[in-house]
C-alpha cells in the first residue's frame, strides 16, 4: 500500500490506493492538536481528559473554568480552526461563538468541553475515496426552540466521494412558531448550500481518463431532511393557511425540485447526521451518527430511507 503525505495550512493530506484499486485520501489536523495541547494546558500540569462528544448542556449563562484566563475571541479562533477536519464541532462551536457575540458573556465551561472533545481525535480526520458518492448527497435539521431566546437552529452537511465537504450550524434569524417552520427554514438553506457546490463542481475541467474526478456532479443533488411534513410541500407545492408568512421561502424549495435541481427525501431522525450539528445527544446516538459519515457507511443506510412519499426512491 502507497501512502504519500503532505501538509497544507496546518492539514495532514494522505492519499494511498488499496487492493481493490481504489483511491483513498485521509485530512487529519494531528500536529495542530498537539500544539492546542501545548498552548491551552491544565493549571495543575495534569493531562486533559478526553470527552466522547462536544456537546455540554448549556442553560445560557456564563460560566468558569480553566480557560477562563483566556481571552473568549481567541479560544474560538484556535479551536474553530479544526472545525474544516472535524465537521462534528460546528455545533457546539458555533453556538459558544453566539452567545458570546450576542449576549457579551462566554461559556468558559463548554469551551473547554469542547477542548477535550478536540484533544480525542488527533487520529481522526475526513475520509475520501474514489467509488463514493460522484453527486452531493446533503442531509438537513432543524432543532426547534432550542436556543436561549426561543428560536431554532439549523444544521447541515454536505458529502461528495464518501466524505464531508461542506457542514455548518447556525441560529435561525427569526423565531419559528412550529416544527415545519423551522425545517423548512433548514431545507431552504441547506438547498443554496448544495447548489453552489453542485454548479461549482460542473465548472472543473476533468479529462474523461481522470476516472477519480470524472462523473462529478453528474446528477443533482439529493437532500434528506427528517420532516415528513417538509418533504411533502417541497414535492407537492401543497401549503396550509398557517404557512402563509412562508410563502417566499417553501416557493423557494418547491421551485428548485420542480426544475431538477434538486431531490428531497424523508430520512428517518435516527440515520439524519446532521441532528448533531443543531443540539446535545448522548454519546451512544453521538457516535453513531458521526461515525456513519466518517466510516462512509451512509450510503448503505440510506437503502432504509422511508421512501413511502410520492412513490419516489433515492438512485
Amino acid at each position: 500500500m502507497n501512502k504519500t503525505i503532505c501538509e497544507i495550512l496546518g492539514r495532514e493530506i494522505t492519499q494511498w490506493e488499496d487492493d481493490e484499486g481504489r483511491f483513498h485520501t485521509l485530512v487529519t489536523c494531528r500536529e495542530y492538536i498537539r500544539n492546542l495541547r501545548k498552548k491551552y494546558p491544565r493549571v495543575d500540569g495534569k493531562e486533559w481528559t478526553p470527552v466522547g462528544t462536544p456537546w455540554v448542556a448549556s442553560r445560557g449563562e456564563s460560566r468558569e473554568s480553566e480557560l477562563s484566563v483566556y481571552e473568549p475571541p481567541k479560544i474560538c479562533g484556535d479551536l474553530g480552526w479544526v472545525r474544516a477536519v472535524l465537521w462534528e464541532i460546528v455545533g457546539p462551536l458555533s453556538r459558544l461563538a453566539e452567545f458570546q457575540s450576542k449576549r457579551d458573556l462566554f461559556d468558559y465551561a463548554a469551551a473547554e468541553w469542547l477542548l477535550r472533545y478536540i484533544l480525542g481525535q488527533e487520529e481522526q480526520g475526513l475520509h475520501y475515496v474514489s467509488d463514493g458518492n460522484k453527486s452531493v448527497i446533503a442531509f438537513g435539521d432543524a432543532s426547534y426552540a432550542s436556543e436561549w431566546d426561543y428560536r431554532s437552529r439549523s444544521g447541515g452537511l454536505a458529502t461528495l466521494a464518501g466524505g464531508v465537504i461542506a457542514s455548518y450550524s447556525e441560529r435561525q434569524r427569526v423565531p419559528s412558531t412550529s416544527t415545519n417552520e423551522a425545517e423548512s427554514r433548514c431545507l431552504s438553506t441547506i438547498i443554496n448550500v448544495s447548489k453552489s457546490i453542485h454548479n461549482f463542481l460542473k465548472e472543473i475541467p476533468v479529462h474523461e481518463s481522470n476516472e477519480l474526478l470524472s462523473g462529478l456532479a453528474g446528477e443533482p443533488p439529493t437532500i434528506y431532511i427528517d420532516n415528513s411534513a417538509t418533504v411533502l410541500g417541497a414535492n407537492t407545492n401543497i401549503f396550509s393557511r398557517r404557512q402563509r408568512h412562508l410563502e417566499v421561502k417553501l416557493a423557494h424549495i418547491n421551485h428548485e425540485v420542480k426544475e431538477g435541481n434538486v431531490r428531497v427525501y424523508h430520512i428517518r431522525d435516527a440515520e439524519n447526521s446532521a441532528d448533531i450539528n443543531t443540539k446535545p445527544k448522548s454519546l451512544g446516538p453521538f457516535k453513531e451518527k458521526r461515525d456513519a459519515i466518517r466510516n462512509s457507511t451512509f450510503v448503505k443506510g440510506l437503502k432504509t430511507v422511508d421512501t413511502r412519499f410520492f412513490g419516489m426512491k433515492p438512485k
